[in-house]
């Protein structure tokens, strides 16, 4: 068994106004030892004998979590970490860090995925529990034509979550507000870091029509778009028949971004699809139908807050929209209005002990 490599730091911050005795104890406060268990197991075992209100571990790698005392952590991919044990009272924070080495990646990592969440449309409405509705007609950003509707153009039967657009306005010309849709959103109530992601569902048919399932990061609004992050796991465009779209847009490359691809599915419309996302900490992998037919991956050769603000919870998103920038480019339709999004599941997977 490997050594650990040990890197010690201790950092302890005591408030202003508080005694000069009490300040020195501040400096003895904290202690925690780590062990490896295995090539990518540690034990974090808290060795901290004063009193403090709250102890939480900081993992290095975006993770935060109650220290229980004696804690197994799992460390998948190769790299440094810097564990951080952080006490807090009234009056006091002390921390002291420490540095595991982590010299390969975990091949068992996607092997060991399993369901956390899912939503398989079984009931007879929308599981409020898991979703929100977005609404109103504002453009979206895209100068798309539909007006988002509470959930009355949102129906669950027969297993299936079916989004219909409709066509409400009786005006030759096409604008804002003519068509109705929905936009449904996971955000507050499911969010995921990590883990696999896909959705099951046919295409809706016709010019003008334009069909996605995406994330955003948990942030947003507080953290403006692009800067939040954002991963299209499918976009479909009805103008361009059976052709699903990828996409990331961070700081890097945004709006008409360079970080996409697309591959041609058969029957996209008629018969239903997984389009899926594998997403860890260092890369977004795109496939259809199979885990194994992965067709694109983004893998930055740098990381940082542009390239990779991927490392922080994302919500999940289902929308059908009309017209738009994409969507609209050659017009809109009208014949093929009522359009269906049909919607078998939503499921998330994810290594259980990360």
């Amino acid at each position: 068994m490997k050594s650990v490599k040990l890197l010690l730091v201790l950092v302890c911050i005591a408030h202003a106004g508080m005694s000069g005795a009490r300040n020195l104890m501040a400096y003895e406060c904290v202690d925690f030892s780590v062990t490896r268990k295995g090539t990518h197991f540690f034990i974090l075992e808290n060795k901290t004998t004063e009193a403090y209100s709250t102890f939480t571990w900081d993992l290095g790698d975006g993770r935060v979590k109650k220290v229980s005392g004696y804690d197994e952590v799992y460390f998948p991919f190769k790299g440094e970490y810097v564990i951080t044990l952080l006490a807090e009272s009234q009056d006091l924070k002390c921390k002291r860090t420490r540095k595991v080495v982590v010299e390969n990646d975990d091949p068992d990592y996607y092997k060991n995925f399993r369901l956390v969440w899912s939503d398989e449309f079984d009931g007879n409405t929308v599981n409020l529990d898991y979703w929100s509705f977005e609404t109103g007609a504002t453009g979206w950003g895209n100068n798309e034509l539909q007006n988002y509707t509470n959930g009355e153009n949102a129906v669950v039967k027969d297993g299936h979550l079916i989004i219909t657009a409709r066509k409400v306005g009786h005006q030759i010309r096409q604008k804002r507000g003519d068509y109705t849709s929905t936009r449904m959103i996971t955000k507050g109530k499911k969010e995921f870091q990590y883990g696999r992601i896909e959705v099951r569902a046919k295409m809706p048919k016709g010019t003008g029509t334009w069909a996605a399932f995406w994330m955003l990061g948990a942030g947003h609004p507080e953290i403006m778009w692009p800067h939040c992050g954002e991963i299209d796991i499918m976009e479909y465009v009805g103008y361009d028949p059976n052709i699903h779209n990828v996409a990331i847009h961070n700081g890097s490359s945004f709006g008409n971004t360079r970080n996409k691809s697309k591959i041609a599915v058969e029957d996209a419309v008629d018969d239903f699809h997984v389009y899926g996302l594998i997403w860890d900490k260092y890369s977004l992998k795109f496939y259809v139908d199979d885990v194994e037919n992965v067709f694109y991956t983004y893998k930055p050769e740098n990381y940082d807050r542009d390239t990779w603000p991927h490392s922080s919870p994302y919500f999940i998103i289902l929308n059908l929209a009309v017209g738009g920038g994409w969507g609209g480019k050659k017009g809109v339709d009208d014949t093929v209005f009522p359009a269906d999004y049909i919607v078998d599941y939503v499921r998330v997977y994810q290594n259980p002990e990360y």
